[in-house]
């Protein structure tokens, strides 16, 4: 009852600080000739996400410091291991279940209406001109500069294009059709490892499976043109979400090395999504961390460090390009 007491005054008490706080963070605005209301009021873009995330790591911190140190509480996360997975004999249901609701995503995207709306000069025809420029004089960053990811803008379209041995705006809108498909169907695999481990009952494992993939689906729809709760870019922290879940069950080394590789691979596909994941991945060495898994953090780091030392070689000049261009994004980026 004491501690509880204790606690709740701590995250009272760093709530408050971090209003305080608030107005102090500010970058100096610096010079600039893009006009908005960033310019008129004279505000850095960055000053509000770094306020954000000062408000809600203080108190985060605050509880977690006080668990950790004075109630010495062990950070840990208690799975359900295969030998009570067999027992409750449900593991085939669920299996067969998530199946099933791939099959109806399937099934979903080859009923769409393909979109044939005129072109968006501004969105569509930035994720043309790269590629189309690119499959002339092969460059990549240093070709164009790269707003989102040199996947999204360049590099998948140009795939597709290669593919059907033909340059269009058709093939274009369908590769943006299938990466949301390959999302909705990433959202079902991380919700089945999710429910896999949960601690419910079978049957209730089964419900709760099929409520949450419903929902979760139908957050985002095959309208390009729409404004969805979250799209196709959050693909990477998805995967992160799913490694990581795969690494708590079985605690196999292949899992940490791909989340490593995610580290730079993210960059290639949204830069914004990338600074998501690598925060997660941050995440994830402090979890294995605290509970004194040393080796799997020298894993990631060792992970880590290979795959950027590769993608520097294997890019060459074009690496440099893609650390100026990733620079210059986050730094104009609310």
């Amino acid at each position: 009852m004491k501690n509880n007491i204790y606690l709740s005054l701590l995250i009272l008490s760093s709530i408050f600080i971090s209003t305080v706080i608030w107005d102090k963070i500010s970058i100096n605005f610096g010079d600039t000739q893009i006009l908005g209301e960033y310019y008129n009021n004279s505000h850095h873009a960055l000053n509000d996400p770094l306020r954000f995330i000062a408000f809600v790591f203080i108190p985060i911190v605050t509880y977690l410091s006080f668990k950790f140190f004075f109630e010495k509480k062990k950070i840990y996360f208690d799975y359900i291991k295969s030998e009570k997975l067999k027992k409750d004999d449900f593991s085939t249901n669920l299996l067969f279940l998530s199946l099933l609701t791939i099959i109806f995503l399937f099934i979903e995207f080859c009923s769409i209406s393909f979109p044939l709306n005129q072109i968006d000069i501004f969105h569509e025809g930035q994720k043309l001109s790269a590629p189309f420029k690119s499959l002339i004089d092969e460059k990549l960053w240093s070709g164009s500069f790269v707003t989102t990811g040199i996947i999204n803008e360049n590099l998948g379209i140009k795939a597709i294009w290669k593919i059907i041995n033909h340059q269009s705006i058709g093939s274009m809108r369908y590769l943006q059709l299938v990466y949301i498909l390959f999302f909705k169907i990433s959202l079902i695999i991380l919700i089945y490892q999710i429910v896999k481990t949960s601690l419910f009952r079978s049957d209730i494992k089964l419900v709760f499976f099929l409520i949450i993939s419903i929902i979760s689906t139908q957050l985002i729809d095959y309208n390009l043109n729409s404004g969805d709760s979250y799209s196709y870019r959050d693909l990477p922290v998805i995967f992160c979400l799913i490694l990581f879940i795969k690494y708590l069950n079985n605690f196999k080394q292949l899992n940490l090395i791909l989340i490593g590789l995610l580290s730079i691979a993210t960059f290639f596909w949204s830069i914004d999504r990338a600074i998501v994941s690598n925060l997660f991945i941050i995440f994830i060495c402090s979890y294995i961390f605290i509970n004194r898994k040393f080796k799997n953090i020298l894993t990631i780091i060792i992970s880590i460090i290979f795959f950027w030392i590769f993608f520097y070689f294997y890019l060459e000049n074009e690496f440099y390009y893609f650390i100026s261009n990733t620079l210059s994004v986050l730094e104009n980026q609310n």
